[in-house]
């Protein structure tokens, strides 16, 4: 569903992350030196690719986002993991967020 709706909004080719770049846990469950080491990897990908807009997925990696980066316009979508609402109710979101997001960058 995630992705089918990524490519609906033509975000198929957009770098979205969840800033998880380790195998193994979720940001919310990782400890400060799990969380550096993904950062390290992360900007990596920032240098390689100079993106305008990071859109990140869910509210944690935002949160992460939005402390650590100010020269790059920063955004969320719902996480295509949100175990306590039905499918229809985090495509329905989902595609909300991407609508809004869509408007912003005037696509």
């Amino acid at each position: 569903m995630f992705y089918e709706v990524l490519k609906k909004y033509g975000f198929e080719n957009a770098h979205i992350t969840d800033l998880v770049k380790t195998r193994g846990k979720v940001i919310s469950r990782m400890s400060k030196d799990e969380i550096e080491l993904n950062w390290l990897i992360f900007n990596k990908e920032l240098k390689l690719l100079n993106p305008k807009l990071l859109v990140s997925v869910g509210n944690d990696v935002y949160n992460t986002l939005k402390d650590r980066i100010s020269n790059i316009r920063v955004d969320k979508i719902t996480h295509y993991a949100y175990r306590w609402k039905s499918q229809s109710t985090v495509k329905a979101k989902l595609e909300a967020d991407l609508g809004r997001i869509r408007q912003i960058i005037g696509r």
